[in-house]
């Protein structure tokens, strides 16, 4: 399984990587020493704090799916339909990302499931149900 950073990691990736090119253009060298020490901050002292915090969150996910993964092989289910709220803030409908293996199997085939969300969430919002494809990030 391949490892893949969080949204927080990339974005503070990207703004070192951005405070870097900048400092090849600062000429001045008191203001090249000050970039050169906020670059040194954000990659040795803040960015192994986010990597360990949202390698936690993985971490805690994995589990219990995992957990989840078993109970369902126990029960024999067919199946596992599980549903992990991400964020509880949002102002209007709630978007909910499908994965399924099997989407694009062609209808009749052994298998072939298509899932789909027709609900609303406690105050009453309907659900807009997105279909993620990650197979190609496998």
């Amino acid at each position: 399984m391949m490892y893949y950073d969080s949204h927080e990691v990339l974005a503070l990736r990207k703004m070192i990587e951005n405070k870097k090119k900048f400092l090849l253009s600062v000429k001045n060298e008191f203001a090249y020493q000050q970039i050169q020490k906020e670059i040194l901050f954000l990659e040795n002292e803040i960015l192994p704090i986010v990597l360990r915090n949202t390698n936690i969150i993985h971490s805690e996910f994995g589990k219990y799916a995992i957990l989840a993964f078993d109970t369902a092989l126990k029960y024999r289910c067919n199946g596992l339909l599980m549903y992990q709220p991400l964020e509880e803030n949002y102002t209007d409908r709630p978007i909910i990302g499908i994965v399924n293996k099997r989407a694009n199997l062609a209808f009749g085939t052994f298998g072939a499931m298509d899932i789909f969300i027709d609900n609303m969430d406690g105050m009453g919002a309907k659900v807009e149900p997105i279909n993620l494809i990650i197979n190609d990030l496998m």
